[in-house]
C-alpha cells in the first residue's frame, strides 16, 4: 500500500517518534519535494524510508496551490499522479480538496485508529495528548469519536 504525506502529518510523527508506524503499515511512503523542503527547515534529515516524488502536472500544482499551501498542491497532485492509496493530511481545507480530486484520505490521528486496529500500537489517547501537546489541534469532537472508534474512553 502506497501513502503520500504532506508536511504536517509527517512532521507530527516525527515529533512523536511514531514514523515507523507508517513504514509498518505502509509499503511506500512518498513526499513530494516541496513537503521534503519543509520537513528540512525544521530537521536536518529526514527519517529513513522516505521517498521523494516529483509531481508531473505543474499545471494542476499551480491551481492547487490558489488555495493551498505549496506542499499541500503538491502532495494531492502526486497521490493522484502515483497513484497512492492514501494520502495523509490533516489541514481541513486540504482534506476538501484531495476529497474534491478523488482521493482517499486519511489524517494522523484516524491514522493511530488504524495502528491500533492492527495491533501496533496498545492505545490511542497517550498518543494524540501528546500530539495536543506539540500544538496540533485535535478538537475535542474528533478525540471523542476516536476514541469511542478504538474502545478507549
Amino acid at each position: 500500500m502506497i501513502v503520500v504525506s504532506d508536511s504536517s502529518a509527517l512532521s507530527a510523527l516525527i515529533d512523536l517518534n511514531k514514523v515507523e508506524l507508517l513504514r509498518s503499515l505502509y509499503s511506500q511512503i512518498i513526499i513530494p519535494e516541496a513537503v521534503r523542503d519543509e520537513i528540512l527547515r525544521k530537521r536536518p534529515t529526514l527519517p529513513p524510508g522516505i521517498e521523494i516524488g516529483i509531481c508531473i502536472n505543474k499545471a494542476d500544482v499551480q491551481r492547487l496551490e490558489v488555495a493551498l499551501g505549496r506542499g499541500e498542491a503538491e502532495a494531492i497532485v502526486l497521490a493522484k499522479e502515483i497513484p497512492a492509496d492514501l494520502l495523509l493530511i490533516d489541514e481541513r481545507k486540504g482534506r476538501r480538496f484531495a476529497t474534491k480530486e478523488g482521493l482517499s484520505i486519511i489524517g494522523v490521528v484516524g491514522f493511530f485508529a488504524v495502528a491500533k486496529q492492527r495491533g501496533l500500537i496498545a492505545a490511542v489517547a497517550p498518543l494524540m495528548d501528546a500530539l495536543i501537546k506539540t500544538g496540533f489541534y485535535v478538537s475535542p469532537e474528533l478525540r471523542a469519536a476516536i476514541l469511542a472508534r478504538v474502545g478507549e474512553k
